[in-house]
């Protein structure tokens, strides 16, 4: 059938959904200063930065969300490495994309592991964000001091370099080349078929081209139509191709033990 293949490969692209992550039993969150400081009066796109004091039993990642109202504001913020256990410092950061007043900031708590947020805590912080340029200023040093800790913590956390990554590439080019020669020759050989074969020979190798060219047309007909028709487009040609192939195969050898 045409889409054993497809079966095949969703199947083994299937993995073993993780276990969900701990939550941590012991977690205290305080906002211990910003900056600039509040009231504070911020460009738009231009950062504000928030200092966390913590209590935490396991390993957690922080951002700061702002809020009007109780409703988050449309907002870009850091990235949080996984901060360690125990009782310290982090840093967050967010800006507006837009222009407008926030009265709280969120702090979100996040698992370890990146896979969604444990808890979060909602503090009062009054800001307004508009045109203008940044005041000039000293940066506080606990700014420095804590980006440069979250840089030392991205780097001791990113993952080692799997052994066998060599030969794990060369095992997917290889199947990706196969793949794209499956495709080429869906087409090609029904072609050549029709260009030196006759009589009822041609025929039939225009039918094995019309295994594949249809398709062809019914997925691009069904993309113009509805976009998300045919997610899967490239599963099907190759299934498609392989029908294709396969009867122009079966046609040769019924042609050579005729000798035709």
């Amino acid at each position: 059938m045409p889409f054993v293949l497809a079966a095949l490969v969703i199947a083994g692209c299937r993995a073993d959904v993780p276990p969900p992550p701990p939550e941590p039993t012991l977690l205290e969150v305080r906002l211990l200063e910003t900056d600039p400081p509040a009231p504070a009066r911020v460009p738009t796109s231009s950062r504000l930065s928030v200092r966390i004091g913590y209590r935490s039993d396991l390993p957690v990642r922080f951002h700061a969300e702002p809020l009007r109202d109780g409703v988050p504001v449309r907002a870009g913020w850091n990235g949080s490495p996984a901060w360690p256990a125990g009782e310290g410092e982090a840093l967050a950061w967010f800006f507006l994309f837009e222009p407008g007043a926030i009265d709280a900031v969120r702090i979100d708590v996040g698992h370890a592991n990146g896979r969604g947020t444990c808890r979060w805590f909602d503090f009062p912080l009054t800001a307004e964000f508009g045109s203008g340029d940044p005041a000039a200023r000293a940066e506080p040093a606990w700014i420095g001091r804590l980006e440069s800790t979250a840089e030392a913590l991205r780097a001791a956390q990113m993952p080692a370099p799997e052994a066998g990554g060599a030969a794990d590439w060369a095992l997917g080019f290889g199947i990706v080349t196969v793949l794209f020669a499956v495709l080429i020759l869906g087409a090609a050989l029904p072609i050549a078929a029709i260009v030196n074969w006759d009589g009822g020979w041609r025929i039939g190798a225009w039918a094995a081209l019309a295994i594949y060219a249809l398709p062809i047309l019914n997925i691009v007909i069904g993309v113009v139509i509805d976009p998300t028709s045919h997610n899967l487009w490239p599963l099907e040609l190759i299934g498609f191709a392989l029908v294709s192939i396969a009867a122009c195969a079966g046609l040769y050898l019924v042609k050579k033990v005729r000798r035709v």
